[in-house]
């Protein structure tokens, strides 16, 4: 068979910068700078008409056509202002890109053409860019036409079946780019990302990274090599949303992570009502393009999603906003704004199985942090789980959180532990299941099986989550120098996160210098607005400093507090306790079995602050009565 003899590519080159039209990829002086798809077709339609005026009704048919939806005004200038970004132009004083009021733009530097360097092989050679592929008109030479024909069979899929790809086993979704000009659009583009991470490993083989990593490149300026380098990932999942009305568009674009080869690229468009059915046509798509056959197949062989009220999605979306990046984080005002979202999305489509299961999520994070009674938090949230498990059984986390509610609500660690081995066998991607499967084998003072849970965790959340489970890890083996040396690697980068504050003074506390502990303790209770435990840490600290007087004027507040809202029975035995006032100790810790406490199941073992009380045979009866033997062993 006779091989094909293509033209040399051409570049353009002005200025510092080399557009390469067939693989859409701009370059400053060697270093590609990245490009959105509509700046990218506004530049070549300037570039096509060097020093004539390019009209905006031109860049309207050309880019969004009629059957199209967009807001204009908006979207052209958004994508000028990334286009100028790009080209380091100012619209003031314009080097490259000249605006006529009323009239439209004109590129006025110079331009000139110059041969590409050799291409590679075909095997190795980039999928190009589907925009520019789309408009590929500068080349209109019958040359390029054939140019063109070839790069449009290697972007049809036959490349891929050809073995072109190396094997993809990892992969991170970056935060979509909000298109809309809009910043209210912002938690919508939030949300996406979140939706588009989990759908993709709802049954995915692929490896994917935590969201929680992924967010920290929202608005970094380092290369997709380099993040990925940094997220130990094989390949890069980025792209845009563009919402307008109950119209969306995501575009997603698949670039290999060593040599930032773009391998897919692919826009979808649905109306809002389809949403749930577009999240997962885009996972799906990335799992066939990365050649995870198994994980594309579980995905199309999932329950149909059903058709979502745009305004319960509208609702849903401001749940998910509220609650913030972290639950952690999440104070309780914000926890119950969330609620009152969730809750009218329900209101409004009673069948949306992830505002159910977001409602579970929010009651069961304000029962951990103590916004209300754990029966009242717990049980609220089991209730949710299990509607949103009857609406779909193949809800990512689900399993994970009836299996946290298992242990911290039901007492029943046996049953918690297999629940949370069967979610990760269903699905080996799901974080949760590992966090808190290692933290009650560490509960358990079962190290290596923690520690190999704790290395799923890294693996999922290389960036923030392992250090802050590593640091709650050796909190319940009491192993407070590595618990300081795991804290101390991200305090600087989550100075607003109290936990970690939290997590540091309890390790300064558990050594025995409570003089670091009390300002760490401070800084929790200050950015947590007053949570219970950190207060009674800091209780603790002041106690262990020598200074009673403030610590039971902490006290005093609590139980003056407790009249009127919910206070955690365990956080004020534990300050009796610190205050080695033993028979009012054991009185709320009688009340917190009563209730049912959560924090009583956590903290029982490990807890620093009850340590005048283990040798009480109070103690022993009280686990006795909480069916848990007096000790664990290695």
């Amino acid at each position: 068979m006779a091989t094909l003899e293509l033209p040399p590519p051409q570049l353009i080159r002005f200025g510092v910068f080399e557009l390469d039209p067939q693989t859409g990829e701009l370059r400053r002086q060697g270093v590609r700078v990245k490009l959105q798809e509509q700046s990218l077709l506004i530049l070549l339609a300037l570039l096509e008409n060097p020093r004539r005026v390019v009209t905006r009704e031109d860049l309207r048919k050309r880019i969004w056509p009629e059957n199209t939806f967009v807001e204009f005004d908006q979207g052209l200038y958004s994508a000028l202002a990334r286009l100028r970004d790009a080209l380091r132009d100012s619209a003031e004083n314009p080097r490259f890109i000249e605006t006529l009021p009323r009239r439209g733009y004109r590129f006025i530097a110079p331009i000139e053409t110059v041969p590409a360097a050799s291409p590679e092989p075909a095997a190795t050679q980039a999928v190009p860019r589907k925009s520019s592929r789309r408009y590929l008109t500068l080349a209109a030479t019958a040359a390029a036409l054939l140019a063109c024909s070839a790069l449009l069979f290697f972007a049809s899929g036959r490349w891929h079946s050809l073995g072109g790809t190396p094997s993809i086993r990892s992969v991170a979704v970056l935060p979509l780019e909000n298109l809309s000009g809009d910043p209210a659009q912002n938690f919508f583009a939030d949300a996406m990302t979140e939706a588009l991470t989990t759908e993709l490993a709802r049954g995915s083989s692929l490896r994917v990274i935590s969201r929680t990593s992924s967010t920290r490149y929202k608005e970094t300026h380092k290369s997709l090599p380099e993040i990925a380098q940094e997220l130990k990932v094989d390949a890069i999942v980025e792209g845009s949303v563009l919402r307008s009305g109950d119209q969306v568009r995501i575009t997603a674009d698949l670039v290999r992570a060593d040599d930032d080869r773009h391998l897919w690229t692919e826009t979808f468009e649905r109306n809002l009502t389809d949403i749930l059915r577009l999240q997962r046509e885009v996972a799906q798509a990335i799992a066939q393009n990365v050649s995870a056959e198994v994980g594309a197949n579980r995905l199309a062989q999932a329950k149909p999603v059903a058709a979502i009220d745009p305004q319960a999605y509208e609702a849903y979306i401001n749940g998910v906003a509220a609650r913030g990046n972290s639950w952690g984080f999440a104070t309780k005002s914000a926890l119950e704004r969330s609620v009152r979202f969730y809750e009218e999305a329900i209101q409004k489509q009673p069948d949306f199985a992830p505002a159910h299961m977001g409602l579970a999520e929010a009651y069961m994070t304000l029962g951990e942090f103590r916004g209300l009674p754990t029966m009242v938090a717990y049980g609220r949230s089991k209730a949710e789980l299990a509607k949103a498990l009857a609406l779909d059984d193949s809800l990512p986390r689900a399993q994970a959180f009836l299996a946290n509610l298992t242990w911290r609500f039901d007492w029943d660690w046996q049953a918690a532990d297999k629940q949370l081995r069967e979610a990760i066998k269903r699905n080996p991607t799901d974080i949760d299941a590992h966090c808190y499967l290692a933290m009650t084998l560490f509960w358990r003072h079962r190290r290596e099986e923690a520690s190999s849970e704790l290395a799923a965790v890294q693996a999922l959340d290389p960036v923030k989550s392992h250090p802050i489970a590593e640091a709650a890890m050796n909190f319940h083996l009491r192993d407070y120098p590595r618990m300081l040396e795991a804290i101390r690697r991200i305090v600087e980068t989550d100075a607003d996160d109290w936990v970690v504050h939290y997590l540091m003074a309890v390790a300064y506390d558990g050594l025995h210098r409570p003089q670091e502990a009390i300002p760490e303790y401070r800084r929790a209770v200050t950015l947590s607005l007053g949570d219970q435990d950190a207060l009674a840490g800091l209780t603790h600290g002041y106690v262990g400093n020598h200074q009673p007087a403030e610590a039971n004027a902490i006290l005093n507040d609590l139980l003056k507090q407790s009249k009127s809202t919910y206070v955690s029975k365990y956080m004020i035995a534990a300050i009796y306790a610190s205050l080695d006032k033993k028979d009012e100790a054991f009185q709320y810790l009688d009340q917190a079995f009563q209730e049912r406490s959560s924090d009583l199941i956590f903290f029982i073992y490990c807890d620093l602050r009850i340590d005048s009380l283990r040798s009480d045979p109070r103690f022993a009866n009280l686990l006795a009565r909480m069916g848990l033997p007096q000790r664990w062993t290695e």
